[in-house]
């Protein structure tokens, strides 16, 4: 039953997460940059994981905020 309810959050979650994507241009760009950063410097590996939990956590606001005002 936890294990289904689960897969329902992530499946909305990713719904949610495909369709912001799609319709926020900005935030198209932030993501294509941060990526070729991410390729470009061999970071520490506790870097790239702060800096993962950081573009996520900002991510998780901006999608929040859309959702709220609307």
């Amino acid at each position: 039953m936890i294990q289904s309810l689960f897969q329902r959050i992530e499946i909305v979650w990713w719904d949610i997460m495909i369709a912001t994507l799609t319709r926020i241009t900005p935030l198209q760009r932030i993501l294509r940059y941060l990526y070729r950063l991410w390729k470009r410097y061999a970071l520490n590996i506790h870097l790239k994981f702060l800096l993962l939990a950081a573009v996520g956590g900002f991510l998780t606001g901006m999608i929040l905020a859309q959702i709220t005002t609307r």
